[in-house]
């Protein structure tokens, strides 16, 4: 008998556990369609693309301490680097981990695209920060978490210069 219930119990427990994180998958779907909205809507909104994967994700303005929970975030002050970082989440930069040297991505603002290949994927500790800095060449840094939040994957783009 006290295996029934235990049995019962673990059920119903699993069951809340289900429901519990649809519904939260679901708010977190709802809210990131209306901000996702608003930001189109914006003139200046940039965009990241990787036409291989049909990839787009809109980019909103932030700041190292400041990186949006649903959205990746451009962290300005630099000239050459721009740099992008997000979450490793599906809705921000988890298909990151699955990129290849030699990708196109493009960076669209307004009507202004920059093309960028992929040249160098790396994983670091959190501390290295000096990716965060300005470069010589113009590119594009990516940035995201990996192995649980130890470490820090950095994807770096050189911008292609098109005729």
């Amino acid at each position: 008998m006290i295996k029934k219930i235990i049995f019962i119990f673990l059920l119903f427990l699993s069951l809340f556990v289900i429901i519990n994180s649809v519904n939260e998958e679901v708010t977190t779907m709802v809210i990131y369609q209306k901000e996702k909205c608003i930001l189109e809507q914006e003139e200046q909104t940039m965009k990241l693309e990787i036409p291989e994967w049909n990839f787009e994700r809109l980019i909103k303005t932030g700041s190292v301490n400041q990186i949006d929970k649903l959205f990746a975030t451009y962290i300005p002050g630099n000239k050459n680097n721009v740099v992008i970082a997000g979450h490793n989440i599906h809705v921000v930069f988890r298909e990151l981990h699955n990129i290849h040297l030699g990708m196109k991505i493009y960076l669209k603002k307004g009507n202004k695209i920059t093309e960028y290949v992929v040249i160098e994927k790396k994983s670091v500790k959190p501390t290295e920060i000096q990716y965060l800095e300005d470069t010589i060449k113009e590119q594009l840094t990516l940035i995201t978490c990996t192995e649980n939040d130890q470490k820090r994957l950095i994807i770096i783009c050189l911008k292609q210069n098109i005729s």
